[in-house]
């Protein structure tokens, strides 16, 4: 027999200086019983399997004594010598000491420090649990990967979205959502007698038109089919030229300068562009804030302001909710917009808002511009009484303008103008307003001077202390007008007509867990004064959502002023939810001149099953002595919505209503319509489709099959659903502001040998738009193999070798450093063709093997690479026929349990040691294999880690037993057995895998 003699740098490792470690990241394991030894005080570990731990391709020739690869991004190269004693570590060249590194028979052993200098990775020893923990200094590839499958878990404070975004661009013209609720009633009245009925309906059209978003409202009822319309155009975010970033074309709610009355929606266009806003930024009067929207009519509208409740509407017949006047906090101004339909629904809506001064350059420039026609809209509802003669809006249909420009001149200082020219009564009439922002430290002055069409003019001064400043803690605002001969051009406030000057002060914050909100404010005016006073509060505690407003108007009379009497005034709410119960409720009482409740209303809504709602309400409205009675019900189909509801009130009249909601739109992943109980036009929608990818092309084609009941998780919208028969799952109501990662949770897949084609994506689910995610599933297998060197004749098992998986596509799908047994082991591979081959300076002188994974043929094992050795391999390697070779819990597929008779050769290590068999052998499964979970040089360590198993229900009630076995080079080894019981080998061993562990099966009567 041939024995080749080992290289000139090889050195001894002593044989009772052998350690068999775990390799630990906090508690997961990366691998079980890697090699290691203790050598001349320190603590050496084998290179190529450390590296195959760590995920670090670095291919280990102890014969050449050489090492060469990359650790965490190609570029960042690692290459080995041991005759120069030199390692180069991208780019730089380092030297080490003999007793750093060590070349033997099993591969290139390398000190635990040595390793932390060159790798970014701590290493310390912890021999009570012999193992290594691992403590990066950079994010390694387990932990990068762990971090992207971890999002599929998580359903709250969760951060950014992560994964790659899917296209969802504007189109020419794109499919449309339309949101739709018809109404049927009968109403009959105690003097009457007779029942009348009605028919009304509202609806919301959205989608891509022109490559902008298209929203079309209108209404009508049995009197009139079509009794409002609104249609308009919008686009953010376009990047222009000259910096266009927002256009609105279409009916608009133009902008105004401060003291011009304000206008409902008109034709027109409006763009804006500059700086770094989002969304619509109004300039021209920026110390104040409007929110419009569109809504279906009889929905209430909440509004909060970071977190404090400012405003409450009901949709009227337009279809539309306005909240104007807003004061300002520094800053960033988060709004959340929360909306009650009649029949128990919520949904809810983001805005944000910027005040102050923007966080833009010196020199940049914000402009809006706006051009429409006073009072006409796109269609006209009621043009019989505009040609009556009582039109209440004088020179309909004249043009409006609007402009308005900021410029940054220094970085804490902006200047601005505004113009507003608007024909009133047959004149034109033109406001300019010129003004500053200035900043002073961590506050922000304004000053702003408004020429009227008088000639008088409007001073305003304001100085904002955000709340972060220590001296108070809480965002003020103070603010004053000065009014020289300066008239508002608003007709229908005479008391605002008539002031001469306003100051006001408002301070907000939170006093522990309590938003607050504080305002003065001081108006004179020719002949009278007046003060107002407000405090309100909005808080969360116990479950329930609660707060109150209250206001005191105090009057100062002069000698021609109408005598008006001093008002004290207010407003409770309240919503709470425990269970499938949730109350929302509220009042409004005068408590000066007169005490007196002047409404009050509770609403209730109780779940009764998962798709139905009972809701019960009262109000009552002291001044018309009138209580209202309501009581409904509320069945939410996955197509549409059901309410009927019935109403009596203490005058003896009652009604009845049947409503019914529904939102539809285009399927994107067939010919067919969507239908949704929620909202399609108002929100985004993500439709997922799960299948088993058959025929590997990555999309749903003609034999692939869905999969049923697998969860989809959305975790920045917090949605988690299922998918349905077809494999589809419909998530609904995304925000339009937030993108929101959507991935599959692989744990719900049908089969432990599914995996899913790629990791999810992230979407930003424009309103009306539905986006189809298909996340591919393919069966997968396991492939394992050992590698041997050959030279002339003789085979022996060779360690540190790097083996890669070539995929169809020729490109390295996976990789893996084999043990010091030359085994290897791929697991979860996609069913398809492969070729296994050596990486690194071995792979031009091999050739590669063809593998196959099938459902037929999902486990490959007992393959064999053959690297054939041009120079001298290590005396201490075994002929194969010879081989006894060391099982770990993660790396080697078969070995026998009964070392055969080794015959003796001249070798590094000693012969084998004779050992008694502790315990019985375990039952063999229905494929006569059994389970083997670990292997360890001593009793105790064996005990320790069968006890770790178990605290972790990796095993359980099985037959497990710790068998000693003696090897050809390595003396006793204690071996973890474990029965499967009725199942076969592979299967309970896939079953551990599943759950975290590691394990192999073995042939028990192999030899």
């Amino acid at each position: 027999m041939l024995v080749a003699t080992p290289p000139v740098y090889a050195a001894p490792l002593d044989e009772d200086n052998l350690l068999l470690l775990d390799v630990m990241l906090e508690r997961q394991r990366l691998a079980s019983s890697i090699t290691a030894y203790r050598h001349q005080g320190k603590v050496l570990v084998s290179l190529a399997e450390l590296g195959g731990a760590l995920e670090f391709p670095i291919d280990v020739n102890s014969a050449t004594g050489l090492a060469s690869g990359w650790f965490l991004s190609q570029d960042r190269r690692f290459e080995l010598d041991l005759a120069t004693r030199q390692v180069t570590i991208n780019g730089q060249v380092r030297s080490f000491t003999a007793d750093e590194v060590v070349a033997s028979s099993d591969g290139i052993f390398v000190a635990m420090d040595t390793l932390a200098r060159w790798f970014p990775t701590d290493l310390e020893l912890q021999m009570s649990t012999l193992s290594i923990a691992v403590k990066p200094r950079e994010m390694l590839p387990v932990q990068a990967r762990e971090a992207r499958r971890r999002q599929g878990a998580q359903v709250s404070a969760v951060g950014p979205a992560s994964l790659p975004p899917v296209d969802n661009s504007y189109r020419a013209l794109g499919p449309h959502a339309l949101d739709l609720g018809i109404g049927y009633s009968v109403h009959r009245s105690e003097d009457s007698g007779r029942p009348r009925t009605g028919i009304n309906y509202s609806a919301l059209l959205a989608g891509d038109v022109a490559y902008m978003d298209s929203r079309v409202y209108f209404s009508g009822n049995k009197d009139d089919a079509l009794s409002d319309f609104r249609a308009s155009l919008s686009r953010d975010g376009l990047n222009g030229p000259l910096g266009l970033r927002y256009v609105e074309v279409g009916d608009i709610v133009p902008p105004q300068v401060a003291g011009v009355a304000g206008s409902a929606a008109e034709r027109g266009i409006l763009i804006q562009g500059g700086g770094s806003a989002v969304g619509r930024d109004d300039l021209i009067d920026g110390d104040t804030i409007r929110i419009v929207g569109d809504a279906l009519t009889g929905w209430d509208v909440e509004l909060f302001q970071n977190g404090m409740r400012v405003g409450f509407q009901t949709v009227g017949p337009d279809g539309r909710y306005v909240f104007e006047n807003i004061e300002p906090l520094f800053g960033e101004n988060q709004f959340e917009l929360v909306f009650y339909g009649p029949n128990g629904e919520e949904r809810r809506e983001k805005v944000s808002r910027f005040s102050g001064l923007t966080p833009d350059q010196p020199g940049s420039v914000r402009y809006q511009l706006a051009v429409s026609q006073k009072g006409e809209q796109l269609y006209d509802a009621s043009p019989t009484e505009h040609e009556s003669g009582i039109d209440p809006v004088s020179n309909r249909g004249s043009l409006r303008y609007a402009a308005g420009v900021d410029l940054r001149v220094l970085q804490q200082m902006s200047v601005r103008a505004a113009w507003n020219s608007v024909v009133i009564d047959d004149q034109r009439r033109n406001y300019l307003m010129l003004g500053t922002r200035l900043g002073l430290g961590p506050a922000t002055l304004g000053l702003d001077g408004t020429r009227g069409p008088s000639g008088g003019t409007r001073w305003d001064a304001s100085l904002h202390l955000p709340g972060g400043v220590r001296l108070w803690g809480f965002d003020t605002r103070f603010v004053h007008s000065h009014f020289a001969n300066y008239i508002p051009q608003n007709e229908s406030d005479e008391e605002v007509r008539n002031l001469s000057s306003r100051t006001s002060v408002i301070v907000t914050g939170p006093v522990g867990t309590v938003n607050t909100r504080f305002a003065v404010s001081h108006n004179r005016s020719n002949d009278s004064r007046y003060n107002s006073y407000s405090a309100g509060f909005t808080s969360f505690a116990a479950g329930v959502h609660f707060g109150s407003n209250l206001v005191y108007d105090q009057y100062e009379q002069g000698s021609g002023a109408v005598q008006r009497e001093n008002a004290l005034y207010g407003d409770v709410f309240f919503t709470t939810r425990t269970g499938p119960l949730s109350i929302r409720g509220g009042s409004n009482y005068m408590l000066r001149p007169d005490r007196d409740i002047t409404r009050y209303y509770i609403d209730s809504n109780l779940r009764v099953a998962q798709d139905m709602t009972m809701n019960f309400g009262l109000s009552h409205d002291p001044l018309r002595d009138l209580t209202r009675f309501t009581a409904g019900f509320n069945w939410r189909l996955p197509q549409f919505t059901l309410s009927p509801r019935l109403s009596y009130d203490s005058d003896g009249e009652y009604s009845g209503f049947v409503y019914l909601t529904m939102s539809m739109g285009p399927r994107p992943d067939r010919p067919s319509v969507l239908f949704s109980g929620r909202s399609l036009a108002g929100n985004g929608t993500v439709i997922a489709r799960v299948f088993l990818d058959r025929d590997g092309s990555g999309t749903f084609t003609e034999g692939d099959t869905p999969l049923p009941g697998v969860k989809v998780v959305a975790p920045q919208a917090v949605r988690n659903v299922e998918t349905d028969r077809e494999g589809v799952a419909q998530l609904t109501g995304l925000f339009s502001d937030r993108p929101t990662d959507v991935l599959v949770d692989e744990k719900t897949l049908p089969h432990p040998s599914m995996r899913a084609l790629h990791g999810g994506n992230s979407v930003l689910a424009r309103p009306a738009t539905t986006t189809l995610i298909d996340f591919p599933v393919v069966l997968t297998g396991e492939i394992e193999g050992r590698v041997h060197a050959q030279r002339g004749s003789s085979r022996s098992a060779l360690a540190g070798a790097l083996v890669e998986l070539i995929d169809a596509k020729g490109s390295v799908y996976a990789f893996k450093a084999s043990a010091h047994d030359g085994f290897f082991a791929f697991d979860g591979i996609p069913f398809g063709t492969y070729q296994l081959r050596f990486g690194g300076a071995r792979g031009a002188n091999s050739e590669s093997l063809s593998v196959v994974i099938s459902e037929a043929s999902p486990y490959r094992s007992g393959l064999q690479l053959i690297a054939r050795e041009n120079g001298v391999a290590a005396s201490s390697l075994a002929p194969i026929a010879q081989l006894s070779p060391l099982v770990s819990a993660d790396v080697s597929a078969e070995q026998p349990l009964v070392p055969a008779q080794v015959a003796q050769t001249a070798a590094v290590r000693p012969a084998a040691h004779t050992a008694q068999t502790r315990g019985r052998m375990p039952a063999v499964g229905s494929d006569g294999r059994i389970v083997q979970l670990g292997a360890y040089s001593s009793v105790d360590n064996a005990e320790n880690a069968l006890r770790l198993m178990r605290s972790r229900t990796l095993v359980g009630s099985e037959d497990v037993q710790i068998i000693a076995l003696a090897t050809d080079a390595r003396g006793v080894l204690h071996r973890i057995l474990m029965s499967p019981g009725r199942l076969s080998a592979e299967a309970s061993c896939r079953s551990i895998k599943a759950r975290g562990g590691s394990c192999i099966t073995v042939d028990p009567a192999r030899r």
